[in-house]
């Protein structure tokens, strides 16, 4: 019987699937054909029921365990075993909770952001990547600038290093990045956490309207 065979091009899946890859194993008659792609790929190509036996997150599988039964060989979830927040400068858990940070995710329905909703529930800002372009976003200093004009249209420019922006007169804006700086100009006076925001600002954000020199 010949099936299909869903993993990722990550060091642990080409490991784990090299002896099944490569008949180093008695396979009982069967035959796969690999399918390399992303974890978040995958997922979602199982939930349109194109794979026959796939790699899937533990997430992923709550969606579609009516149609796919999980094997009881091989796992990559366990105590010490699991996502991590990185970033490219020092944060604290405070800052993760106050919703404020713009954190990358390898997926929707993957296991990673399962977890950070777990612990962190006010982490809402997350973007999804995919999961080998995550270090190379924190690193690169990708940066965007969501904007909503006077009429209500909302539209996210996107910044590289060494751009620069203008923000139109009235145009509300929120910067953000999964790891990079950013040097604003404001009109003196302008709060540094603005006009406007969602909830209590934390102690540790410094909300002013300049220092003395």
């Amino acid at each position: 019987m010949a099936l299909s065979l869903g993993f990722s091009p990550c060091p642990n899946d080409c490991f784990m699937f090299d002896a099944i890859v490569n008949e180093r194993i008695d396979l009982d008659g069967l035959s796969f054909t690999p399918h390399l792609a992303d974890v978040e790929a995958l997922n979602r190509e199982t939930f349109a029921g194109t794979a026959d036996v796939t790699k899937l997150s533990y997430h992923a599988y709550a969606y579609c365990r009516g149609n796919y039964e999980l094997l009881d060989a091989g796992s990559a979830l366990g105590r010490n075993c699991g996502p991590l927040l990185i970033s490219a400068r020092p944060i604290t858990p405070d800052e993760v909770r106050s919703g404020r940070l713009r954190i990358a995710i390898p997926g929707v329905y993957t296991t990673a952001n399962f977890l950070l909703g777990l612990a962190f529930p006010e982490a809402v800002d997350r973007t999804a990547l995919v999961f080998s372009e995550i270090e190379a976003s924190l690193l690169d200093g990708r940066f965007d600038v969501a904007t909503r004009d006077p009429d209500g249209r909302e539209t996210v420019v996107e910044l590289q290093p060494g751009d620069t922006y203008v923000v139109p007169k009235g145009v509300e804006h929120r910067p953000s990045s999964p790891g990079s700086s950013i040097l604003m100009f404001e009109p003196s006076g302008t709060s540094s956490t603005g006009d406007r925001h969602e909830g209590d600002i934390p102690d540790h954000v410094d909300s002013t309207t300049g220092h003395e020199l």
